[in-house]
């Protein structure tokens, strides 16, 4: 563990994003933040436009407590660009930053214990989370009940996060490279762009014990609910089976557009934004997953990290083949394209094989 500075020294900017909250959660979360051993902190709530009953009982649990601020969005922004705006009206002096959401409850020593954690070449730290109902009643003890986790594997991070937002902390540097967020694509998410971000440019490091709960229910962005997956073999056959149907084809449609296109752009902007600061071996891997919907090599490569991490569950439970599954599609939709160009090439195309015709 680091000593760097006497405990409770470190100023910790907390970001939240808020719309409309339940209030007995918000009223819990803030009670949670305000138990914490680690004291010093300021927390800027970034509101959303909720409505001004919802706004007037937030200012009123909050108090007159000077760490927080609560900052109404002049505009509606999505959650994705509310939670950047928190992270922009973070006190300057912070040296550390937490994410939270407005509906969980942190354990009192979560901040305390994160940042005891970082070594000089961290530039994150998370921890681990119990799931629970809005009642509190547990619904697993572990985030990690159908998939492995994986701080160190950035091609893996790229395909599938593991970084949730509420569970880290991470050094206010990395705000440097990670602000403005890049153009959102798909169903890319801030904790995403920052996981992938910390591993691009150092290293991360994992508390193996829940540190906060997270509050499972109807209300959430995004929720816990992911699969172990099938056998890895079962998993190709299925993907690629899948492709002599209209609706299967359709599926690889929709990869290809939010999560192949989203890959991609993910991996050019970490590029980009790392390239003072990563190493070579971590620029290749980006380089690689740039070019994944146009360069066989890159699908290639992507099938063997596939293959790597056969055992179920994995750190990515298959997620290398639904990604192929979509890349097929837009090679098939190339020659398909191709054909529909010229008469003698339409003529041509009424004897290729269904998957070829359905890949529109």
């Amino acid at each position: 563990m680091n000593h760097e500075t006497e405990s409770g020294s470190q100023k910790v900017g907390i970001a939240m994003a808020s719309y409309n909250p339940p209030l007995h959660l918000f009223r819990r979360q803030i009670e949670s933040l305000l138990g914490q051993s680690h004291q010093n902190w300021h927390c800027v709530i970034s509101d959303d436009g909720s409505d001004e009953k919802t706004l007037a009982e937030m200012q009123k649990i909050i108090g007159q407590d000077k760490r927080f601020l609560l900052s109404v969005a002049p505009q509606r922004l999505g959650f994705y660009l509310n939670f950047e705006r928190s992270l922009t009206l973070l006190p300057k002096e912070a040296e550390f930053v937490a994410l939270a959401d407005q509906d969980d409850f942190w354990h009192s020593d979560k901040l305390q214990t994160l940042l005891a954690d970082f070594e000089p070449d961290t530039t994150l730290v998370y921890s681990d989370m119990k799931i629970v109902s809005e009642n509190g009643e547990i619904i697993s003890e572990t985030f990690w009940s159908h998939r492995k986790n994986n701080y160190t594997d950035l091609c893996a991070m790229l395909l599938v996060n593991s970084i949730t937002g509420a569970s880290s902390v991470f050094r206010r540097r990395l705000l440097e490279y990670a602000l403005p967020f890049p153009q959102q694509i798909g169903n890319l998410h801030h904790d995403h762009w920052i996981g992938c971000l910390a591993l691009a440019t150092g290293k991360l490091k994992w508390v193996n014990r829940p540190l906060y709960d997270y509050v499972q229910h109807g209300q959430n962005v995004t929720g816990f609910g992911e699969s172990q997956g099938l056998p890895l073999l079962q998993t190709i056959r299925y993907n690629f089976q899948s492709l002599a149907t209209q609706e299967g084809m359709a599926a690889a449609r929709r990869i290809y557009l939010d999560q192949v296109l989203k890959i991609s752009a993910l991996a050019k902007a970490l590029a980009l934004r790392s390239s003072k600061n990563a190493a070579s071996p971590k620029q290749k891997i980006l380089w690689r997953m740039e070019r994944l919907g146009d360069s066989f090599a890159s699908a290639l490569w992507i099938a063997l990290q596939g293959l790597k991490r056969r055992q179920m569950p994995s750190t990515t439970n298959g997620a290398e083949f639904f990604i192929l599954m979509g890349v097929t599609w837009k090679w098939l939709a190339n020659i398909r394209s191709g054909l529909s160009a010229s008469r003698f090439g339409k003529f041509v195309l009424r004897f290729c094989p269904r998957f070829i015709k359905n890949a529109e």
